[in-house]
């Protein structure tokens, strides 16, 4: 997405609004009272960002304390408020936010990611909704045969469903940004940056 930021524009009447941080939407689950509660974690400017620093993000959100009333502590006020107003009120509010891509930005972010291979065993694709000109839905890993070098083999295959916003990207660039996406995933770009890091003497049990 920092290569091709055209994937992340929003539409603002006739103006097209191209963002330079890529805020990526996820959800992370929480243990609340014997319950599982999800809860939105928003990585800002992720493009800027390694892979080790996004995976610490991401943990540290999980470690917040959330409860089943009120998971969505990052949230503003007025937007929890807004669950208690009429639903005619709500879908007013609602189409003024759709209208506005920084609105959209600062409660969505830019892209969203959901991993459903998590809790899903096998391969599959998931049908994504969202309010992001981008949503992507990472599936489960099942091997398959594959011809390598001219020889059937065993090959993990992971599952990976891209939705955009066609009324800001045109078909051809979007294969083009799908084409590139599988290229780094496959090479394992940026799993570099989650290398152990070295243990100190002192955590050391003896």
């Amino acid at each position: 997405m920092d290569e091709n930021k055209s994937v992340q524009a929003m539409r603002q009447g006739r103006r097209l609004i191209v963002f330079d941080d890529v805020d990526v939407t996820t959800q992370v689950e929480h243990e609340v009272g014997g319950e599982k509660v999800a809860s939105a974690c928003i990585v800002r400017a992720a493009n800027r960002k390694t892979t080790r620093q996004i995976h610490e993000e991401i943990r540290a959100s999980q470690r917040e304390k959330v409860t089943v009333e009120n998971p969505y502590d990052a949230l503003p006020r007025w937007a929890l408020a807004a669950e208690r107003l009429p639903s005619f009120v709500r879908r007013m509010i609602l189409r003024r936010i759709l209208a506005n891509p920084f609105l959209i930005r600062t409660l969505g972010g830019t892209v969203n990611l959901t991993a459903v291979g998590m809790v899903a065993r096998g391969g599959g694709w998931a049908i994504t909704i969202a309010e992001t000109p981008l949503s992507i839905a990472v599936g489960g890993i099942e091997p398959e045969v594959r011809v390598v070098d001219g020889q059937f083999c065993a090959r993990e295959m992971l599952s990976i469903t891209l939705g955009f916003d066609h009324d800001v990207i045109d078909g051809a660039p979007a294969a083009r940004f799908a084409a590139r996406l599988k290229a780094l995933v496959e090479s394992a770009h940026g799993l570099e940056a989650l290398d152990p890091a070295p243990v100190s003497s002192s955590e050391i049990s003896p």
